[in-house]
C-alpha cells in the first residue's frame, strides 16, 4: 500500500508497519469510513452493489466477476464516472503489476460524499502481493472482461 500511495499516487487508506517486541510484523490501517466519534461515511463494497453474497452466489462469490463489470457499476452509480474510472483503471493496472490476487469484490468500495450527496471510490485498501506469500494464489483476482478476451492475440503462451 505504501508503494501504491507514494510511488503511484493512488489514494490508499493511511497505513504503516509496526514491529512487535517478539519480532513479529503487522500492517495497520486507519479507518477511513469514520468521520468522528459519532459519524461514519456510508460505504458499500462492490459485492453489496452487485448483489452478490455467499448465500446467493456460492462460496466463491467475491471472485465471480470481472473488472469490466465493476467498471460498469461505477459508470451506473457514480455521477463523476469519467474521473473515478481513471482511478479505478490505475488500481487495476497496479494490481496486475504487483500480482494482487486479492483484488476482489469486497476490496473495492464506494463512499458517499456528504457534501455533494454523491458516490466516489473509497481509498483503496488491502493491496498486497499474495502471489509471493500464499502458495497457489492467482496473480490477479478476476478476468479483465466479462466474456474473456475475444482474440488469441492477447493470450500469452
Amino acid at each position: 500500500m505504501q508503494m501504491a500511495s507514494q510511488i503511484y499516487n493512488i489514494n490508499t487508506a493511511v497505513n504503516t508497519i509496526i514491529f512487535f517486541a517478539d519480532d513479529e510484523i503487522a500492517c495497520i490501517t486507519k479507518r477511513f469510513d469514520v468521520i468522528n466519534k459519532d459519524g461514519r461515511l456510508l460505504q458499500e463494497d462492490f459485492a453489496q452493489i452487485a448483489g452478490k453474497t455467499e448465500e446467493t452466489h456460492g462460496k466463491n462469490y467475491k471472485y465471480d466477476y470481472s473488472y469490466e463489470e465493476i467498471a460498469n457499476l461505477i459508470k451506473k452509480y457514480v455521477s463523476v464516472y469519467p474521473v473515478e474510472i481513471e482511478k479505478y483503471f490505475k488500481i487495476i493496472l497496479f494490481s496486475y503489476l504487483f500480482s494482487n490476487g486479492d483484488s476482489h469484490l469486497k476490496n473495492f468500495s464506494l463512499d458517499r460524499n456528504q457534501t455533494y450527496n454523491d458516490y466516489l471510490l473509497s481509498p483503496f485498501y488491502d493491496l498486497l502481493n499474495k502471489y509471493l506469500h500464499v502458495p497457489g494464489e492467482t496473480e490477479i483476482a478476476f478476468e479483465l472482461f466479462k466474456d474473456g478476451f475475444k482474440t488469441e492475440a492477447y493470450k500469452a503462451g
